[in-house]
């Protein structure tokens, strides 16, 4: 037996999603935060959930190839000068109502408490984080009043999974253009 998986983002209303358009805005802004919601059409539960990064696969028309984008932004996430600082990140606090204290910043990638927020990123000089699969982010049980396990998304939801991700531009970043990658969640069922 498979599962299906079904991101939605709210724009007005929960519409099923295959891309999330950020916007665009100059060097130093962050782009507005999109709210995403998870669910799946499993009779089980999910396991061992957890976010990561990848090139973009799709037809690209970004500002280089999709392997600069990639490495561009994860590259931006690990920086520790604030104005080098930016990044893909994300807040699972969805039951607080996504607070602003649980945003990443450049001295402050993710909270090692509760996993509530995180910035994808290379190498910091301690580790990286959503690089690969091997390094992924564990979804936080904030995400949902019904996740009682971090990583753990039951089966037949009243109120799935929720999440909102930005991209946050570096004030020092000087070149110009799309850039595109892709978020990708894994996870282990048992039907």
């Amino acid at each position: 037996m498979t599962v299906s998986i079904t991101w939605k983002v709210n724009s007005g209303g929960w519409a099923a999603a295959t891309a999330v358009d950020h916007g665009a805005a100059a060097a130093g802004s962050i782009l507005t935060a999109q709210e995403i919601e998870i669910s799946h059409d499993g009779n089980n539960q999910l396991s061992a959930c957890k976010f990561y990064l990848a090139e973009y696969s799709g037809t690209y028309t970004g500002a280089t190839s999709p392997n600069a984008d990639y490495t561009e932004l994860l590259n931006w996430g690990a920086q520790t000068a604030i104005a080098s600082f930016g990044g893909f990140q994300i807040n699972m606090d969805s039951i607080n109502s996504y607070p602003s204290a649980k945003w990443p910043a450049y001295n402050d990638h993710y909270d090692m408490g509760t996993g509530e927020y995180m910035v994808f990123h290379s190498d910091d000089g301690t580790t990286t984080r959503g690089t690969t699969v091997t390094d992924a982010i564990l979804l936080s049980k904030s995400m949902s009043d019904e996740m009682s396990v971090d990583g753990v998304i039951p089966a037949n939801m009243t109120t799935w999974p929720r999440f909102k991700a930005r991209v946050q531009i570096p004030a020092d970043e000087g070149v110009v253009g799309i850039r595109q990658f892709e978020q990708k969640m894994r996870f282990t069922f048992t039907s």
